[in-house]
């Protein structure tokens, strides 16, 4: 059987599209849409790079975590990124599920990244650098807790 050229076209333009950088299956859908394709040609093409295995949601949320991660963003600006684009509570839970003493460190590798190292005990951060350091992280995505807990006590 034969695919309607409109049903064709759209698998064309997702394969290429999916050659770039993996597409969760809304995010391909709407690509698809704003592109004109019909509803039935887009559940037809994407059922059958689903099938074919080309596009996968646990694969792209696979591979968004640990970009995001290894970009610097915190758990909640990953989660929410995730759910913008469509991906389902259960399967972010599958790989988003790390312990707090590793966003804490993630959140100290930003902080020294972006601030340098931070001061020994002794020199104590100052209020009005804490509170720029916490401002970073907490736009970066990282919760109350774990900016506490990777910045020290506020000082000043």
């Amino acid at each position: 059987m034969e695919l309607p050229e409109e049903t064709r076209d759209a698998h064309q333009v997702a394969v290429k599209l999916l050659a770039r950088r993996e597409h969760s299956t809304q995010e391909l859908r709407r690509k698809l849409s704003s592109r004109g394709f019909s509803n039935e040609s887009i559940d037809a093409a994407v059922s059958s790079l689903q099938e074919a295995d080309l596009v996968s949601d646990t694969r792209y949320v696979e591979v968004f975590v640990r970009s995001r991660i290894n970009r610097g963003d915190g758990p909640v600006k990953v989660l929410a990124s995730l759910r913008e684009r469509g991906i389902g509570d259960e399967l972010i839970e599958q790989f988003l599920t790390y312990d707090d003493l590793f966003w804490v460190d993630r959140a100290e590798r930003v902080i020294e990244k972006k601030f340098g190292p931070q001061p020994v005990v002794d020199d104590e951060i100052d209020s009005e650098d804490w509170g720029k350091r916490a401002r970073f992280l907490a736009g970066r995505g990282f919760g109350a807790e774990i900016i506490y807990r990777s910045l020290g006590p506020q000082h000043g």
